[in-house]
């Protein structure tokens, strides 16, 4: 072959390691996925549950312990997970909303409901990130009560929401930068 072609493959080499540098510190900025994630709940309020989310503003404090669904999105380097949680009640409002359902549901139709609404969710998410992060798939969701614990090797972005009067807490869990 000719000398030039390893230098070129190298300057190739160089671009995507720094490309995936990039888009590895990307992956770990939870704030760029609490936006992705905020900017779909919004969306399903719209189109799905005919509710208002609103930002930034006085909601019912939520207690540690809460009934969330959390759904991983995995890529090609990474992955982490997209969730909603909230307190019984506002789990039960969220069901109900969703199902259409005047009475009270039990915990396992509130289970499906938050199992289909974290799949939206993450859904939305993975479309707005498409453009960055191709190849993006999704995990079944799993639906957790209490608080939640993360390792030191693992960060948590979390924004709380309204849901018209219902406070809803929006998180991602993903790996720490351990880059210098």
């Amino acid at each position: 072959g000719s000398p030039g072609r390893p230098r070129h493959r190298a300057r190739g080499d160089l671009r995507r390691r720094q490309t995936l540098g990039t888009r590895l510190a990307m992956m770990h900025d939870t704030s760029i996925w609490l936006n992705a994630t905020a900017e779909s709940m919004a969306e399903i309020c719209r189109t799905t549950l005919a509710m208002d989310l609103r930002r930034n503003v006085d909601t019912p404090k939520l207690p540690a312990n809460l009934t969330g669904c959390y759904v991983a999105l995995v890529g090609k380097e990474e992955s982490l997970q997209i969730g909603l949680a909230s307190d019984a009640q506002g789990c039960q409002i969220l069901a109900q909303t969703l199902f259409g359902a005047d009475n009270e549901l039990s915990d396992t139709d509130v289970n499906d409901a938050l199992g289909e609404l974290a799949n939206i969710l993450a859904g939305g998410v993975k479309t707005r990130m498409a453009a960055t992060f191709g190849g993006i798939s999704l995990s079944l969701p799993i639906v957790m009560e209490g608080h939640l614990r993360v390792t030191d090797r693992q960060q948590v972005g979390q924004l709380d929401v309204a849901l018209n009067d219902v406070p809803i807490r929006l998180l991602v869990v993903c790996s720490r930068d351990e880059a210098p």
